[in-house]
C-alpha cells in the first residue's frame, strides 16, 4: 500500500494482481513524506527506489490492544501502522475523510481464474509438494484467500476511485 502526498494518490494493494510490481514501480516516484508499506522479507531487498517508510502510526493512533498483538506476531506493522494488503475500510479512517476524498484512490483486480492459478503456484512453489490443482481449487480455504472485494470495498460498496484491470496493465 502506498499513500503518496507528493502525487496525491492512495494505492490499495490487492492480492495476486501484480501488486508488488506495481508497488515497486510507484515507490520509485515517492517522496520523503510518502507512506510505503513493507514488502515481505524476501521481496523487500529487491525493491528498487524507496523501501518501506513512514508506515508506523503514532502510538496514540494504534489503539489499546494493538501493541500487545504486535508483540506476539511476526507482522507487527499490522498492529502498529499501515501494512501490506490493508483494506480500504482500515485505511480511510487513518488518513481521514478529507484526504480520502482529495486523493486519487485505486486498486488492481485480476480475472478470478488467473488469480487462483497465481495463488496456487505462489502457495506451492515446490512442485514436489504441490497438490493436484483440482484439490486446491475445491478447497474453500484458498478460494476465500484470493478474493479482493473486501480490500477495496467498504460496507459492500466500491470505496476507491478506480479499479484497474491487471489484464490491461499497460493501458491502466
Amino acid at each position: 500500500m502506498i499513500i503518496s502526498h507528493r502525487h496525491k494518490f492512495i494505492f490499495i494493494k490487492t492480492k495476486k494482481t501484480g501488486g508488488s510490481s506495481i508497488e515497486y514501480a510507484l515507490s520509485a516516484v515517492c517522496g520523503d513524506e510518502d507512506v510505503i508499506t513493507p514488502a515481505s522479507s524476501d521481496e523487500e531487498p529487491i525493491r528498487e527506489g524507496r523501501g518501506a517508510q513512514n508506515y508506523m502510526l503514532p502510538f496514540g493512533k494504534r489503539g489499546l490492544i494493538n501493541p500487545i498483538r504486535a508483540f506476539f506476531t511476526d507482522t507487527p506493522e499490522r498492529y502498529a501502522g499501515f501494512y501490506n494488503h490493508m483494506p480500504a475500510r482500515n485505511v480511510r479512517p487513518l488518513v481521514g475523510e478529507r484526504l480520502w476524498r482529495e486523493y486519487y484512490t485505486f486498486a488492481f483486480e485480476r480475472n478470478p481464474w488467473d488469480r487462483q492459478v497465481s495463488l496456487y503456484y505462489w502457495r506451492y512453489r515446490d512442485p514436489e509438494t504441490r497438490p493436484p490443482f483440482r484439490d486446491f481449487i475445491l478447497n474453500p480455504r484458498f478460494s476465500r484467500k484470493a478474493r479482493n472485494w473486501s480490500i477495496y470495498s467498504i460496507n459492500d460498496e466500491v470505496a476507491v476511485d478506480h479499479i484497474a484491470r491487471y489484464e490491461a496493465l499497460d493501458e491502466e
